[in-house]
């Protein structure tokens, strides 16, 4: 199978809003975690300080020291996502200047043996065997392999019986991701997301 898609770019900005996302919503869920650590510290440190007598004031400043260090953690894991975020839109800005600029259409053939991808930016030939996964998140295809960024395959590009072929396709060749936040049935037999979502 073989495909050609103009470039958009507002597809562009969609897909690398939700590939960032999707990169960092596992991190984000974590670095939460030690804001309610943070929580649990320091709200038991004021109940101690509020209940304490001298020979607590140890355990006071004990609790009081992990509370702040929890959340002093927790403040800088955010606004250091905040800041890559800033980053990579403006990255994707500039990769979408010099797609317009260069108005080459993009090309995805799906063989056999191998991958191929190719658009303004880049031409790749990749063994299936060399991915690791593939996820479907927002009717948006990711084909992963450690190290390397994903493939991007939007249904918002294809028509839904070309998306279906291809994600089929995938599914014979890649194992799927069972994360619990994909929307998805088996691999033999992947599900689609409703094409009025879009």
């Amino acid at each position: 199978m073989k495909f050609t898609t103009l470039y958009n770019p507002d597809i562009v900005r969609i897909e690398s809003n939700v590939a960032f996302n999707e990169m960092y919503s596992a991190h984000i869920r974590k670095n939460n975690v030690t804001l309610i650590y943070a929580i649990g510290f320091l709200t038991l440190a004021t109940l101690s300080i509020l209940f304490s007598t001298e020979s607590s004031m140890v355990s006071n400043s004990i609790l009081t020291a992990f509370g702040i260090h929890y959340l002093l953690g927790h403040v800088r894991y955010r606004l250091y996502v905040n800041n890559f975020r800033k980053e990579n839109k403006i990255n994707v800005e500039e990769m979408i200047q010099f797609e317009i600029k260069h108005n080459k259409p993009t090309t995805i053939e799906f063989r056999e043996d191998e991958f191929c991808y190719e658009n303004s930016a880049c031409k790749a030939v990749i063994l299936w065997e060399w991915f690791d996964e593939y996820k479907v998140i927002e009717n948006i295809i990711f084909i992963k392999r450690k190290g390397h960024n994903s493939y991007i395959i939007s249904k918002a590009e294809y028509t839904k019986k070309e998306f279906e072929e291809i994600l089929k396709f995938i599914s014979k060749k890649i194992s799927r991701n069972s994360n619990k936040d994909i929307k998805s049935n088996s691999q033999s037999n992947p599900e689609l997301i409703d094409d009025n979502s879009l």
